[in-house]
């Protein structure tokens, strides 16, 4: 109500009795007005409840008084400049310096915190350069002086939360009354003196007796203010002012969608997939309590099986009299794995998305060449080959990584590898088909799909619980990439001109059945990789071997029985340049393969699927700009955003494994401890070693089972 109440008096024109035409005259004066009635309305409270009004703490209200009043100011006067829906872009600015603000004071956040405010800021940019292709004509938006406004406006709206927030901590006893009355008193004063030395006072008197109508408007909007100023500081006393930030952000966008259908401003589609974005990241940070809440979880399945690597490495160490012990890992030394658990859970998500998100954009850019790019005028229409390649250098560089780390070549446990090697093979297939159906940006934003069915194998095969809120992040992620797969593919022919009759029809059709094949066997591939990681212990580089030499075996084996072997080999010879593109796409295939078999013994499933995703954002991203694909720079940006909600999501997913982690380790070290004390006890009493001498050959049994 105070948004739209806002806009509608600062751009309103009143017409007396007289039909003279008139604004109000001064953006001071609706301030003083909001100021006076909350002022009155706060005093009312007091006496009511029979508290003093004149707290020695009210001189520390001047000044979040005073910064209010100037944002104020900053914000009504804005608007003869700009349009509202700028306006409101420059303030979900604001999140940024509060949490830059709040950590200089001393309050810790997490990378995933900034990842979120960061969202929510490019949200909020996007929504707002979008809808303004609705503003108002008759207004400058790019006067100098309107740009000052709202950097100012920027600037005290920051301040204001930080100042009422060590108002509250320096005087715990005052209420927000008590603060509301005190600051609104401050700023109404200052106000009418300010009024009172320009010579205003007479002039906006006169005004609002010739309009009786603009005094109506200005108590609603007076008291809208005046209601909303208690929650504010209701909020920032109680919950702080980063959470009150979140909460006003979600306003203004509210706000923006009111006064655009009230006012007839133009909201784009992708104006609507910024607000997705941006409720979505809100609601996601609301319930995230919720992930930690007693439920039964992954957590409880890894008691017995599916533990992370630094998990029953830690396990393994406690129960082992300090020391790693070889049935997980051969060598900490000589295994990579064995080196990187040493590292924090942060450290490896690091390195396991910069190898995924660079290797993996080599691939993308490389596959794309490929499948557009004609040699001599023809083009390389063979895939399953490609696989074939990808496959066997995957395989050769599997065999490296063992040697060097000193694993054997073949074990009866790869026999298991066969399992997630079948759904690895069909989901390749479909993948490379479907660039000749899809154009590159929808193939890759489909494979972005995956999250919810990946959520759901790992229920079906109960390797994997996810909470509630994995599912609601999934749900965010997905419906932002569906928008995108429809505007990519078919929206106003953004990619390819005279295109969009052919693939809007049979194409369109198969390949989205090719994709939606992909997304179903790659979603089972992760889960069934896991599946095998928790069943038997096996080093990564030995499940990507038995994975590439199965799938590479069906590849060639398909390619001798179809003769589509000797067409492949015969256009390489025809065309030697093709031979560097495809070597490097089969390195890049094997570096970024060995990047994902780590991510998902270290992490599991669903981290490894949203990293995936955020590197299938990003390639797409790097493909517009490489090969001219027609796509605006705020749909690239927007996927940026959207890039940085599945970082957070998988930074949050890590987080919550450090967490159980530490439970863990805290939990054996007391069982440790607990052992150690019985020892003791039945080295002093003879008598019951013969019963309790058990138990500690008990436990120290379980602790092995336990880190499987």
């Amino acid at each position: 109500v105070w948004g739209v109440g806002q806009e509608f008096v600062m751009t309103n024109v009143y017409e007396d009795g007289s039909g003279n035409r008139e604004k109000v005259p001064d953006t001071l004066f609706v301030v003083f007005c909001n100021r006076l009635v909350c002022m009155a309305f706060s005093g009312i409270l007091i006496l009511l409840h029979k508290r003093s009004n004149t707290d020695p703490g009210f001189a520390l209200a001047s000044l979040p008084a005073v910064s209010n009043l100037l944002a104020s100011w900053c914000q009504y006067q804005s608007l003869d400049y700009v349009s509202f829906t700028l306006q409101t872009t420059v303030k979900s600015a604001k999140l940024v310096p509060v949490v830059i603000v709040s950590s200089l004071r001393g309050k810790k956040h997490s990378l995933q915190d900034y990842a979120e405010v960061l969202v929510i800021a490019s949200a909020l940019v996007i929504f707002g350069l979008e809808t303004e292709g609705g503003k108002d004509q008759r207004r400058d938006h790019s006067t100098e002086f309107g740009v000052i406004l709202l950097m100012a406006l920027l600037c005290f709206d920051s301040l204001t939360p930080h100042f009422q927030d060590h108002l509250f901590k320096s005087r715990p006893d005052l209420n927000a009354i008590q603060a509301t009355f005190a600051m609104s008193s401050v700023a109404a004063l200052a106000a009418f003196l300010v009024l009172g030395v320009a010579g205003e006072v007479r002039g906006c008197v006169g005004f609002v007796a010739r309009n009786p109508a603009a005094l109506l408007h200005i108590s609603v909007l007076s008291l809208a203010s005046t209601l909303t100023q208690f929650l504010i500081s209701h909020t920032i006393k109680h919950f702080g002012p980063v959470v009150f930030t979140l909460i006003a952000t979600t306003r203004q966008a509210i706000s923006v969608c009111i006064s655009a259908a009230l006012f007839k401003h133009h909201i784009t589609a992708l104006a609507c997939v910024a607000a997705v974005l941006l409720f979505g990241t809100v609601i996601v940070r609301a319930i995230r309590p919720l992930a930690h809440s007693p439920h039964r979880s992954l957590d409880a399945l890894q008691v017995n099986r599916g533990a992370t690597a630094a998990e029953a490495l830690l396990v393994n160490t406690n129960m082992n009299g300090g020391s790693p012990t070889s049935n997980l890992f051969r060598s900490p030394s000589s295994s990579i794995l064995g080196t990187m658990v040493k590292w924090s859970l942060n450290w490896q998500l690091f390195i396991c998305a910069l190898g995924i998100h660079v290797f993996f954009c080599f691939y993308a850019m490389s596959q794309e060449f490929i499948s557009i790019h004609t040699f001599t005028g023809d083009l390389f229409t063979f895939p399953l080959f490609l696989i074939a390649v990808n496959r066997t250098a995957g395989a050769i560089f599997a065999l490296c990584l063992l040697k060097a780390q000193g694993f054997s070549f073949f074990s009866s446990k790869m026999r298991m590898t066969m399992l997630p090697a079948v759904p690895n093979f069909l989901a390749t297939v479909p993948q490379y088909q479907a660039l000749y159906h899809l154009f590159f940006p929808a193939q890759v934003l489909m494979k972005s799909l995956k999250v919810i069915p990946v959520m759901l194998c790992g229920g079906l095969l109960k390797n994997r619980i996810y909470s509630r809120i994995d599912y609601v992040e999934g749900t965010v992620i997905t419906v932002l990439v569906s928008f995108f797969v429809w505007d990519f593919q078919l929206h106003k022919g953004n990619l390819r001109d005279g295109d969009i009759s052919k693939h809007a029809t049979g194409d369109l059709v198969a390949g989205s059945v090719l994709m939606v094949g992909y997304v179903l066997m790659d979603s089972l591939t992760s889960n069934l990789e896991d599946y095998v990681y928790q069943a038997v212990r096996i080093d990564p580089a030995q499940q990507m071997f038995g994975i590439e030499v199965f799938s590479g075996s069906f590849a060639w084996g398909i390619l001798l029985f179809t003769g589509e072997l000797r067409q492949a080999f015969g256009f390489l010879v025809n065309h030697p340049s093709a031979l560097q593109f495809v070597g490097l796409l089969a390195f890049s295939s094997a570096l970024g393969t060995y990047a994902c078999t780590v991510t998902v013994r270290l992490f599991g499933p669903a981290v490894f699927t949203l990293l995936m995703v955020s590197r299938q954002i990003i390639s797409l991203v790097i493909s517009v700009f490489f090969f001219q694909h027609r796509v605006d720079w705020l749909c690239c940006f927007c996927l940026v955003a959207v890039s940085l909600l599945v970082l957070s999501a998988s930074m949050r997913q890590v987080s919550q494994q450090m967490q159980q982690q530490l439970v863990r380790q805290q939990q054996q070290q007391a069982l440790g401890q607990q052992d150690e004390t019985e020892k003791e006890k039945n080295s002093i009493d003879p008598n019951s070693a013969g019963t309790d001498a058990k138990l500690p050959v008990l436990r120290a049994g379980a602790g092995p089972r336990r880190a499987m």
